[in-house]
């Protein structure tokens, strides 16, 4: 089982990982709005973001643009 691996599926962190991606794929962000292909893969969101602290929200620097490294930071 793919939770398994990194241990963290009943963390709040692996939540927005798992809402983030959700909502690309419906669409509610923006028609074009996507996750990088790096972060597909939950343990590549986790070492590029690192843990969020209590209350903070993932945010998009540029709304236009993707979900990635360069675009992203938590906000409290």
């Amino acid at each position: 089982m793919a939770n398994q691996k990194h241990g963290m599926s009943k963390t709040c962190i692996y939540h927005i990982w798992v809402n983030m991606k959700k909502n690309c794929k419906k669409g509610l962000l923006g028609p074009n709005v996507k996750v990088c292909e790096r972060w597909e893969k939950f343990e590549n969101f986790f070492e590029d973001m690192g843990d969020r602290r209590p209350y903070a929200l993932l945010r998009r620097l540029d709304y236009t643009k993707d979900f990635d490294k360069d675009n992203c930071i938590w906000v409290y």
